[in-house]
């Protein structure tokens, strides 16, 4: 049979209105391609070109670390901090290598690692997490001690016997040595006529910049007490902070802490010390999220799991039996920490092969739950990112989705080859990006409604970050030291981020490649192919052909948009094919509604 002349059994059509984005198995169905680049599922079914991009001017220093929710807030390796009018400059360490800087915001304090610093996006102020410093500040001034109850009064007389002194006054402190050991400390009420035990008191400590970095609720360790005469051992000890003013701090403390430092003498309540030291130590955490109002940290060595107290950032030592303490559990299981995030308000944190799930409202009700199971790939913690009930990740072999059932992977027959990955949601899409060994990127869309997965300009972004309206990229410009903002897709026209200008929208570019348009089991004579789109004016859009699994594209013709929609129209060369695939490649803003393929099944 002449290729060209030839007997035909009947015409064929065949016709594409509802695109599936990128191929999830070995050969492209009806719907979906073997390639694509620059489209989005936006407009589903129909297949649509990516948002133009914005860039943004080029800034001096490095890729910077942005924090803010409301995309005003990013910070310099150099240490330098910008929150829209507001500029710190070396407020925190610069990067060294291998080290990276993690920031976690828990309502408006935004809480960095490992600098263990704060920064309060509503009044601008900040301070350490962690503390170390020795009071006074001026050499020449003492400490100031006294006792106070815990409701804050000061007591009115002191006694230190063994029997009851005998006439007492209202708010009088007496303190007597029980045959355990142990001390007692009473306090009288004329109201009752009676003394009632006291387990805490406070201590009041006066000094200048006393109070300073110093928070209501936190544990701190004192130590170094020492008078005129000598170092006060039985003075030091963990200790919460009750009350806090910039030159005073209130400290609560046992009768016997008390007695140890001679603070408690009869008829006198107060003393003066020379030196005394404070440390507030915040652990060194491999990852760290927040849920409940809490910070959630998991250690280094993959063992342990801890809580701040409730609204403290700076109180994890703080044990004393109520709903707000800090909390720690230990995890037997080996193996490293690979990355933790927040479900449903759970915190979960992850290992390669392990899911640590925390339920629970208060310390009393923390739970633990661990499965086996596909967990995150090591250095691909930026990949994770909560979208509804369910949190998207890179596992061992692709990306998963889990909620409350195991995890599923999403692209098993994707080309995925990466060394680390960084996500995140804009709407109901995960987008993440890929670095590969060779330090190649390639953006990856998934839709979570629809489920299908598309790829999109990268920009050559090294991180990704959205406000909620917008997604944003941030990269490096060339060798010179610069970097600059990119704005890659939007839900509408939200706003910009402070300090920086944008230009002019670019001209994106798109190229697909469809799956086989014919019936493997027969051979056809392709006549012509349709396409229905709409291009904006200035585009312009390659039409080609690949027959036989040639990889040799035919050029079929070109589309020019004038922002109408329309069917164009193509003659092919009617030659025998058993497969035949479209590509299209071009340049601007292009819709695709349908493909139609015309031909004749061969005989």
């Amino acid at each position: 049979m002449n290729k060209y002349t030839h007997d035909v059994k009947k015409e064929a059509k065949y016709r594409v209105t509802e695109f599936k984005g990128l191929a999830e198995k070995c050969s492209a169905e009806k719907g979906e391609f073997e390639e694509l680049y620059g489209f989005s599922s936006s407009l589903y079914p129909c297949l649509t070109t990516q948002k133009n991009l914005r860039v943004g001017e080029e800034k001096e220093g490095a890729e910077p670390l942005v924090f803010s929710s409301d995309k005003t807030g990013y910070v310099l390796p150099n240490g330098t901090l910008y929150y829209g009018n507001d500029i710190k400059t070396d407020f925190l360490s610069p990067v060294s290598e291998g080290t990276t800087r993690k920031c976690v915001m828990l309502g408006a304090l935004a809480c960095f690692f490992p600098d263990k610093k704060w920064y309060n996006t509503a009044d601008r102020s900040s301070g350490n997490m962690e503390i170390h410093k020795v009071l006074p500040t001026v050499q020449s001034e003492d400490i100031s001690v006294g006792i106070k109850f815990d409701d804050g009064t000061e007591p009115c007389a002191y006694t230190y016997q063994v029997s009851e002194p005998s006439s007492p006054v209202n708010g009088q402190l007496w303190c007597s040595k029980q045959p355990s050991g142990n001390i007692l400390a009473q306090r009288y009420f004329s109201s009752c006529e009676c003394w009632i035990p006291q387990d805490r008191l406070w201590y009041c400590i006066t000094s200048l910049n006393a109070g300073t970095d110093m928070f209501e609720g936190d544990y701190v360790t004192v130590s170094g007490c020492a008078s005129s005469e000598k170092v006060i051992d039985g003075f030091s000890g963990a200790m919460r902070v009750c009350s806090v003013e910039e030159n005073s701090i209130c400290l609560s403390a046992t009768p016997e802490i008390w007695l140890c430092a001679h603070i408690c003498r009869e008829n006198s309540h107060s003393y003066r010390l020379t030196e005394i030291r404070f440390d507030r130590n915040i652990p060194d955490f491999a990852y760290i999220c927040s849920s409940g109002n809490r910070l959630w940290g998991c250690s280094k060595d993959g063992h342990e799991i801890r809580s701040s107290a409730l609204g403290n950032i700076c109180s994890w030592e703080c044990f004393d039996g109520n709903e707000s303490d800090s909390w720690a559990v230990e995890i037997g299981s080996p193996c490293e920490f690979t990355g933790c995030s927040v479900v449903d308000s759970n915190p979960v944190f992850f290992k390669e092969n392990e899911v640590i799930r925390i339920y629970g409202s208060k310390p009393s009700a923390f739970a633990v739950s661990s499965d086996c199971d596909i967990g995150v790939k090591k250095g691909h913690d930026k990949s994770l990112c909560c979208i509804a009930d369910s949190l998207y990740y890179m596992g061992a072999d692709g990306f998963y989705r889990r909620n409350s059932g195991k995890a599923k992977l999403l692209s098993r027959y994707l080309d995925i080859d990466c060394e680390h990955s960084f996500s995140a949601a804009l709407g109901s899409k995960y987008y993440t990006v890929t670095v590969s060994g060779d330090g190649k990127k390639k953006l990856y869309i998934y839709d979570t409604v629809t489920g299908i997965w598309h790829t999109q300009d990268s920009a050559n972004c090294d991180s990704l970050f959205s406000n909620g309206t917008e997604l944003f990229g941030v990269r490096e410009c060339g060798d010179n030291g610069k970097w600059q903002f990119v704005s890659l897709d939007r839900l509408s026209s939200g706003g910009e981020i402070d300090t920086v200008t944008f230009k002019d929208e670019e001209s994106g570019r798109f190229s697909l490649k469809t799956g086989n348009l014919l019936d493997f089991d027969s051979e056809y004579c392709v006549r012509e192919i349709t396409l229905d789109v709409k291009g904006a004016k200035g585009c312009v859009c390659g039409v080609f052909a690949f027959e036989n699994e040639s990889k040799i594209p035919i050029t079929v013709g070109y589309i020019y948009g004038n922002s109408s929609r329309m069917k164009c129209k193509f003659t092919l060369p009617q030659n025998v094919c058993y497969s035949f695939k479209a590509a299209l490649s071009g340049k601007g803003e292009f819709t695709l509604y349908g493909i139609s393929v015309t031909g004749s099944e061969v005989v």
